[in-house]
């Protein structure tokens, strides 16, 4: 069989973890690099005997992880969830509905999952119970976003089912180029060619002899947020960086998004920390290559928001 031609991801929620979900959606994937990958705990099986060779292994514990890469784009229509929303949501967010906009920020309990159901030319895979274990989101001046999701969850033995064309909602929404954005660090607005987070969790596998793979459950048991951006250094961040390095000191972010009506998207925290500053070159410009985490907060939008309008 040749490289697959035909391909497909779909995503339902689950009201009940594990349950398969339901009102599957497809998600806007970038490539068909979409593979799964099983985890396996392998036991050898030690038999007597004079060879020098390897023993037989039998199979334990097993689990999937699977990658993907998908544009960050809106649903078309402010106030109305994009389809991306399910990722954004099995990645440790909570969506809160407005009339004109959609905003995504972490939850700390009540960790939602997803079924995902990803057909390779007729080889059908369906990954139940599944988190987003890592979301990378890399905005890039000039280009649109492709976010890059790393996702694990439950097995089940692949079957062939024939490819059926998946329907995209937002089909004629294009992804927005990252552009005019306002983006300000510290209250601040620099020259920045690129800004990345990076939404790391922290899994905790939960096992059980009475389930079927010895895995009950993946949970979401801490984050790990950060990310990395560049800067040219400026009069506003060519000490100040520095100081507030030391300093420990909690920096916001703030933007205006970038995308038209329907499809803009905004990012915010208050809580970015500095890291590590290296400082570089490109383009004859004296820049700072910067990585920063994202602390707790009180309030969950203040840790982080992304927001659709």
């Amino acid at each position: 069989m040749g490289l697959e031609r035909n391909h497909s991801l779909t995503i339902g929620m689950e009201t009940v973890y594990g349950d398969g979900g339901a009102t599957p959606t497809a998600m806007p994937v970038f490539y068909s690099d979409a593979r799964p990958k099983l985890e396996l705990t392998k036991n050898e099986n030690p038999v007597y005997g004079g060879s020098l060779g390897r023993n037989k292994v039998f199979m334990g514990k097993r689990f999937v992880t699977l990658p993907a890469k998908f544009f960050l784009k809106g649903s078309g229509t402010a106030g109305t969830p994009p389809e991306i929303a399910k990722i954004l949501k099995m990645a440790g967010l909570e969506e809160v509905d407005g009339p004109s906009d959609d905003v995504y920020k972490p939850r700390n309990t009540g960790h939602e999952s997803g079924a995902i159901t990803l057909n390779l030319d007729g080889v059908q895979y369906v990954i139940a119970g599944a988190r987003c274990e890592k979301l990378t989101i890399p905005i890039e001046a000039g280009n649109p976003v492709i976010c890059e999701a790393q996702f694990v969850g439950l097995y089940a033995a692949p079957t062939a089912v024939a490819l059926s064309a998946p329907t995209f909602a937002d089909a004629a929404v294009t992804p927005p180029i990252a552009e005019s954005m306002a983006l300000t660090i510290g209250g601040n607005t620099h020259i920045i060619p690129k800004f990345t987070l990076e939404l790391a969790n922290v899994r905790g596998m939960r096992e059980s002899i009475n389930s079927a793979t010895g895995l009950k459950q993946i949970d979401i048991i801490g984050r790990d947020w950060g990310g990395s951006f560049t800067v040219e250094v400026d009069a506003n961040n060519d000490i100040e960086y520095w100081t507030n390095l030391l300093a420990a000191t909690e920096m916001a972010i703030a933007s205006t998004g970038f995308g038209a009506a329907g499809n803009r998207i905004a990012i915010s925290t208050s809580t970015l920390q500095l890291d590590d500053i290296t400082p570089a070159v490109a383009e004859g410009m004296n820049l700072y290559e910067v990585t920063f985490r994202i602390n707790k907060h009180a309030t969950a939008a203040s840790e982080l928001s992304i927001t659709f309008t």
